[in-house]
């Protein structure tokens, strides 16, 4: 009388089946894991503008320079993996300036800044997009009034919008508008 026993095929079967599971598991995971370090990273991006924000409506001096408390954020479409937040205590032209840095921020491996974009409104009502290469926000104390601009003598802009996006070409966009609201969206 034989014993009741797994054949090989059952036993084959079976651990074809974990394997399959598993590896289903283990990518699945890496997806989440980099969507949620995506999400993370916006987030971060949105904080760190809300503190030279902060740090301008407070009249935070940078270094102990009396008069030195405009604060911003800049991005470089030439270079996607990094952002700064400074202080515009150099020429005090309301744009950045090499020297001015208060903090340089990389993106994590993968995360790049897909996109930068500004969005105006004119007398009619109507909404026009134009890209954006060297964005400055800069916050100016007391209010903090809040300045949208492309370059030292441009024109300040309504709404600015910058889409970063990971490995899998997942995005967050991050926009900024003119009284000062910061939203992460998608």
């Amino acid at each position: 009388m034989a014993k009741p026993a797994f054949t090989f095929i059952e036993l084959m079967v079976t651990i074809g089946l974990v394997i399959m599971l598993l590896t289903l598991s283990g990518i699945s995971y890496r997806i989440i894991s980099t969507r949620s370090q995506l999400i993370m990273e916006a987030n971060q991006i949105a904080v760190d503008i809300r503190q030279a924000q902060t740090y301008a409506a407070s009249s935070k001096e940078f270094q102990n320079l009396p008069g030195r408390n405009v604060w911003g954020f800049y991005a470089d479409q030439s270079n996607p993996g990094q952002y700064i937040i400074f202080n515009d205590s150099v020429r005090g032209n309301g744009y950045y300036d090499a020297g001015e840095e208060f903090r340089t921020v990389k993106l994590p491996g993968g995360i790049t800044i897909q996109s930068m974009k500004y969005l105006d409104e004119d007398a009619n009502g109507n909404w026009t997009e134009t890209a954006a290469n060297n964005p400055v926000v800069t916050f100016t104390p007391p209010d903090p009034k809040v300045t949208i601009k492309d370059g030292p003598a441009a024109v300040s802009h309504d709404r600015f919008y910058m889409v970063i996006q990971d490995r899998n070409n997942t995005t967050k966009q991050i926009e900024i508008n003119f009284f000062g609201l910061i939203d992460v969206t998608h």
